[in-house]
């Protein structure tokens, strides 16, 4: 309302409104995280769930059951570099990221950044050989995620993206504040206007354990 932009003094309302942008991106985020966490019972372009077994170039698997840890890191990270096309040739994936919930932040930074070898879950019985994860993979965090033990393996390099946002409209940033309209109304408004969408694509680039 006018009055209360006029009463504002400590400038809390302009900061909500160029907050609006923040808002758009954290939507962003909301929905292709929500999007990735779905792929266990989302089909996609096969009609089998994004994170499944795929009858393609033989019968494939980008599923896992595995909690975090290093043998279960290893052995996704073999199954992807492992995948063929749809031909029964070499798919050349070679995964770059983990994705994980802030709740396995701590185990996720543990496994791909020490010096030797970890393994978060038996801290007692951790060997001192050399780390083979150390730097294989960067790790993204996201609170969007709501499993706290689910995670992910994404190969981010391909042309086409295991989950696809498609922007359509870019964010434009619309004010009504002239003065006809606060006459009229007394009121002043401010919104944010896009068009988008996302979804799977190729489900050769991302692996997900899906752990009970």
């Amino acid at each position: 309302e006018r009055a209360a932009l006029e009463d504002d003094l400590y400038g809390q309302i302009p900061l909500r409104v160029k907050q609006m942008a923040m808002s758009a991106k954290q939507h962003l985020d909301s929905l292709t995280f929500g999007v990735l966490a779905s792929g266990f019972t989302t089909p996609c372009y096969d009609g089998q769930p994004f994170f499944g077994t795929h009858n393609q170039g033989g019968a494939q698997s980008n599923k896992g059951t595995e909690a975090l840890n290093s043998a279960g890191l290893q052995a996704a990270v073999t199954a992807m570099m492992r995948y063929t096309d749809d031909q029964g040739k070499v798919a050349g994936v070679s995964p770059d990221l983990l994705v994980v919930s802030p709740e396995l932040y701590w185990e996720a930074r543990t496994l791909l950044e020490s010096t030797y070898y970890p393994d978060p879950l038996a801290t007692a019985n951790q060997a001192l050989g050399i780390n083979p994860l150390m730097g294989s993979l960067k790790l993204l965090t996201s609170p969007y995620l709501a499993s706290t033990s689910n995670w992910y393996i994404m190969d981010t390099k391909r042309i086409v993206r295991p989950v696809v946002l498609q922007l359509r409209k870019d964010f434009e940033f619309t004010a009504l504040d002239d003065e006809e309209n606060a006459f009229m109304r007394d009121t002043f408004m401010y919104g944010v206007r896009a068009r988008y969408n996302c979804g799977f694509g190729d489900w050769r680039g991302a692996y997900g354990s899906l752990v009970a």
